[in-house]
């Protein structure tokens, strides 16, 4: 944990994270770059109530050559990278810039509009790979009524043409549904 206006900057080859989420709080600021062409950064195998990397009205710039979250788990919203400003006027963000950057086999087990890979509320994301991939990202939402709401909006935003993903087919009762890929890049 990074917290109260801290600023940790970590360099090395490779960077792993593995057993415990890592958070950065209340005006902290955490700096990640790693020159391992082949590992890079890596925040995997992480079973958190929110995100592997869990930013909450802190900063994080994560730079290098690769940088991948795969196969996390949350309780609650964005398995791989969870961003939240709760205080207006912070001058705070969250900058992915590595060459690439993978989401992959990320599972929230909350609501339809959690977020498998990434959930963002209230601030600034960046992600700037020059490849970007999210595969395999998904949301066990068990809260039909919800699912029922996401589903009714979703359909209602991309007939009204805004560019969201479509859901291409839900249940009758609507406790699962089929969401298309955003693809390979942002």
């Amino acid at each position: 944990v990074i917290d109260s206006d801290g600023n940790t900057t970590l360099t090395a080859d490779t960077i792993t994270v593995n057993a415990s989420q890592f958070n950065v709080n209340s005006g902290a600021t955490l700096n990640i770059t790693t020159t391992d062409t082949e590992t890079g950064t890596t925040f995997s195998n992480l079973s958190t109530d929110q995100g592997a990397l869990s930013v909450i009205d802190g900063s994080a710039h994560i730079g290098g050559d690769t940088l991948v979250f795969n196969n996390n788990t949350s309780s609650s919203h964005g398995a791989g990278l969870y961003y939240k400003e709760t205080t207006t006027g912070l001058d705070s963000s969250v900058v992915l810039d590595a060459e690439n950057i993978t989401f992959s086999n990320n599972t929230s087990n909350y609501s339809a509009s959690s977020g498998g890979a990434v959930f963002n509320s209230g601030g600034d994301v960046s992600i700037l790979g020059d490849t970007n991939t999210f595969t395999g990202n998904q949301i066990l939402g068990t809260d039909v009524d919800e699912n029922r709401a996401f589903v009714s909006e979703a359909w209602r935003l991309h007939d009204a043409g805004f560019p969201v993903p479509e859901v291409v087919a839900a249940a009758d009762d609507c406790s699962c549904y089929l969401q298309e890929d955003l693809g390979d890049t942002l």
